[in-house]
């Protein structure tokens, strides 16, 4: 196995299913790949002409997985991460799959979040402002079900 072989098996982005990434993403991708090395050096690492980088960042070209994997290998996951929307971050975390929630995940995240006080604070603090009807017809509920029983 070759050093780039072994790199490039180590690497981050190296654990990415490039193909569930979309067009749109690519191309945020690649803006940041432009921003942080200009056109001429993007066109460069990607091993393509400049007007290749430019219908590429005008949708025109389809960004493949070939020219994505070096996308990729000149980011860091900081920059990958930054340019995903909370939608992509959330699908990519199990907590989102197919516009469906998965309620057994979120019910574990509040439940390690309220072991931290800070974070049980924010979450309590977030639904009063914010749910502060719906919690008080629960509440109002709940007691009325609990009379019901002592009597």
């Amino acid at each position: 196995m070759s050093t780039e072989a072994k790199t490039e098996s180590r690497a981050w982005w190296s654990l990415i299913d490039t193909s569930k990434l979309d067009q749109d993403l690519r191309r945020r991708l690649l803006e940041r790949l432009v921003r942080k090395h200009g056109v001429v050096r993007t066109a460069r690492l990607l091993g393509v002409d400049r007007t290749l980088v430019y219908r590429m960042r005008k949708g025109k070209v389809s960004i493949g997985d070939h020219h994505l994997r070096k996308i990729l290998a000149n980011i860091s996951q900081d920059e990958f991460e930054e340019e995903l929307t909370l939608g992509e971050k959330l699908e990519s975390l199990g907590i989102v799959k197919e516009n469906m929630v998965n309620y057994t995940f979120i019910l574990q995240v509040i439940t390690v979040a309220m072991k931290d006080p800070y974070a049980r604070n924010l979450i309590l603090r977030y639904i009063t402002q914010h749910y502060r009807e719906d919690l008080r017809q629960l509440l109002e509920t709940e007691l009325e079900m609990n009379r019901l029983q002592w009597t």
